[in-house]
C-alpha cells in the first residue's frame, strides 16, 4: 500500500481526520507505509490492503490494535500495556 492508499482508506472509513493536521509519516521495517495523527494513533497500510489501527484504549492502561480489511470490518489483533501510560505512572510514583 502506499501513502496516497492509506490517506484514501483513512479519511474514507474516518472522514474528520482528513481535518487534523499534521500527519507524521513514517515506515515499517518492510516499508508500509505509517501515519501518526496528533501523537495519538497510528495507521499502518499492509500489502493485502488492510490496515492496522493501534491506538489507547480509554479509561485504561491499554494500547489496541485492530485489523481493519478491505471492506471496513474489523478485528482486535491485540492489546499491551501502554509505555507511555507506564512510564508516567512510574515518575509520579517516585516523585
Amino acid at each position: 500500500m502506499t501513502r496516497d492508499e492509506l490517506t484514501e482508506r483513512v479519511t474514507d472509513l474516518f472522514p474528520p481526520l482528513a481535518e487534523v493536521k499534521p500527519w507524521d509519516w513514517a515506515e515499517t521495517d518492510v516499508g508500509e507505509p505509517v501515519v501518526m495523527i496528533e501523537a495519538y494513533c497510528t495507521f499502518t497500510g499492509t500489502d493485502t490492503g488492510a490496515i492496522d489501527l493501534t491506538a489507547p484504549i480509554p479509561n485504561t492502561t491499554k494500547i489496541g490494535v485492530w485489523r481493519i480489511d478491505t471492506t471496513g470490518h474489523y478485528v482486535l489483533m491485540g492489546l499491551m500495556d501502554d509505555p507511555v501510560v507506564t512510564a508516567a505512572a512510574e515518575q509520579a510514583k517516585n516523585s
